[in-house]
């Protein structure tokens, strides 16, 4: 399963950039926001460290194939419901 961090990690960095670079082109948001700043920490210390992940060799600890579900699992919820707070109630 740990090779599944790889495809997820590439894909959540670049659904974090589209997030920030679409709203700017389309003239809905501004490109230097906190919100935007958020999403770009995100797209490296989420996105980045998963395919990072994926692509490394484990030398301490054993995750196992259930920590790696969990961690994308908990990702995507987490950033879906972020998502849906912040366009409804956060602006």
């Amino acid at each position: 399963m740990q090779w599944l961090m790889i495809p997820f990690g590439y894909a959540f960095a670049v659904a974090m950039l589209a997030a920030i670079v679409l709203p700017y082109v389309r003239g809905r948001s501004d490109l230097f926001t906190t919100w935007n700043l958020f999403l770009l920490g995100s797209a490296n210390f989420v996105g980045v460290a998963a395919a990072q992940t994926g692509w490394s060799t484990v030398h301490y600890g054993t995750p196992t194939d259930g920590d790696y579900a969990r961690f994308m699992f908990g990702a995507a919820v987490f950033y879906a419901l972020l998502f849906l707070v912040y366009h409804r109630w956060g602006r």
